[in-house]
């Protein structure tokens, strides 16, 4: 259900609710040697999720955007996966995201623009089990609490060579987050800034159009994805994002 209002042309504020389930199934037996699950561990049921959001949608003046919401997710049953050993397995427990996110666009004079976006939240799953016998409130994987972005594009008004040359820089920073739901020192991934740049002409009949593009251009060294293994080799492996990349396309449309 989702309510909207709309009190005049440059303002849409909304609020809804929705309700999704994600299906139930089993674990199987770890392939790696652990004992194995109780019976009442192979089975788990569906995640009922209900989600309450609200915000608005605004034009502030003739060529900006703004944006707005704030949400609460509460989870039942909220199917937490943990890696363990070289497999893992699904608990079902309730869990709640709560959070907002905003994002501002505008053109600040003709051919330039520039947009920045920012979103925070706080999660918990509850009552997970993180070793024989211990149970705690965790955060949930892959998940930072923190994420901004912003680019900026400028499109040159003179033409050069016949075509219109585009100049276009972005940058993102998302804070660390845990690759294991037991939330161990081990199993957290450090925040990181990524910057990319790319310059671009096109033909002004859109035939031929060129770009010269690097991504992470301070070639950041960052892992991206983890796998505690500490019961099998007392390590944890850890695979790291693309270091510093160039790239030259060529298109043309006939």
């Amino acid at each position: 259900m989702q309510l909207e209002y709309r009190p005049n042309d440059d303002l849409l504020i909304y609020v809804g609710v929705n309700r999704g389930v994600k299906g139930g199934s089993y674990n199987a037996l770890l392939p790696d040697g652990s004992p194995p699950l109780a019976p009442g561990e192979i089975p788990y049921r569906p995640e009922k999720l209900t989600s309450y959001e609200g915000g608005f949608k605004a034009t502030i003046a003739e060529r900006v955007l703004f944006n707005a919401a704030a949400y609460y997710y509460d989870y039942k049953d909220y199917q937490a996966f943990t890696f363990s050993n070289v497999s893992g397995f699904v608990q079902n427990r309730d869990a709640r995201t709560y959070g907002i996110e905003a994002d501002l666009s505008a053109e600040l004079f003709e051919g330039f623009q520039a947009a920045v976006a920012v979103s925070t939240f706080n999660a918990k799953v509850k009552n997970v089990q993180v070793a024989p016998g211990v149970f705690r409130d965790v955060k949930p994987t892959f998940a930072p609490e923190t994420q901004l972005s912003g680019r900026l594009n400028y499109r040159i008004p003179t033409p050069i060579a016949g075509g219109t040359v585009m100049l276009a820089a972005d940058g993102s920073y998302q804070s660390s987050f845990f690759h294991n739901i037991r939330n161990f020192q081990a199993d957290r991934l450090p925040g990181y800034w990524l910057f990319n740049g790319n310059v671009g002409w096109k033909q002004d009949n859109g035939g031929l159009g060129v770009s010269v593009g690097v991504q992470n251009i301070f070639d950041k060294r960052y892992a991206n994805i983890g796998f505690n293994l500490a019961t099998l080799c007392g390590c944890s492996e850890e695979s790291y994002g693309r270091p510093r990349w160039w790239s030259v396309s060529v298109r043309y449309d006939f």
